[in-house]
């Protein structure tokens, strides 16, 4: 049976996402701590220049089963077309998290030149439709936006977290690295196969 690209690039997403619950699990296991990102999300909103901008949340948290000490944050966010690249970076000096505790929650945005006229202001982000519209047109236009959306080029963003996970008397540093794939409003874990094509952006 053939699969068409975006089947695939779903599966592959899928397994990718399974694997960072077994590695979860393995650190859960011998009662290390690991860092890992919980429940991002993406949503439209309208920016002060008046357009429609894309924005992303990344919460990091200690889903292992022992204490951390967070040391740093990089990130990296890139437009695959333009290869154009932000950097961001946080010292922890070796803040202390315990089991299942809230670290940072690391945002950014992808801005659009796509204008936000009030009635794109009124329907972003709404679940039920404003005065003098139905269910029916806002999910219409919601369509057409998230269309709209989707001709933006794809973008990933590259977390690298430094800290210690209690191994080795507390001594030793892990640095656990994150990819996600921003595609129209979809944000998913990149593939091994993914990773391994845009390897370049994963050093610093």
């Amino acid at each position: 049976m053939d699969l068409d690209a975006a089947t695939y690039s779903a599966i592959a997403s899928a397994v990718s996402a399974a694997c960072a619950l077994f590695t979860l699990y393995l650190f859960r296991a011998q009662g290390k701590g690991f860092v890992w990102t919980k429940d991002h999300s993406i949503s439209l909103l309208a920016d002060q220049r008046g357009r429609v901008h894309i924005q992303i949340e990344v919460p990091l948290a200690n889903l292992g089963k022992g204490n951390i000490k967070f040391i740093k944050l990089k990130a990296k966010k890139i437009n695959l077309k333009t290869k154009a690249m932000d950097n961001f970076e946080m010292d922890m000096d070796e803040a202390y998290f315990p089991e299942g505790a809230s670290i940072i929650t690391y945002r950014t945005a992808i801005h659009t030149e796509m204008e936000a006229d009030e009635k794109t202001k009124l329907v972003i982000g709404r679940t039920q439709p404003p005065a003098g519209m139905t269910e029916g047109e806002l999910r219409q236009y919601q369509e057409n936006l998230n269309k709209k959306i989707g001709e933006v080029p794809e973008h990933i963003v590259i977390l690298k977290c430094s800290y210690k996970d209690g191994s080795w008397l507390g001594l030793m540093t892990r640095d656990t690295v994150i990819g996600l794939s921003i595609d129209g409003v979809s944000i998913n874990y990149l593939s091994t196969f993914r990773r391994r094509e845009l390897n370049e952006y994963f050093s610093w």
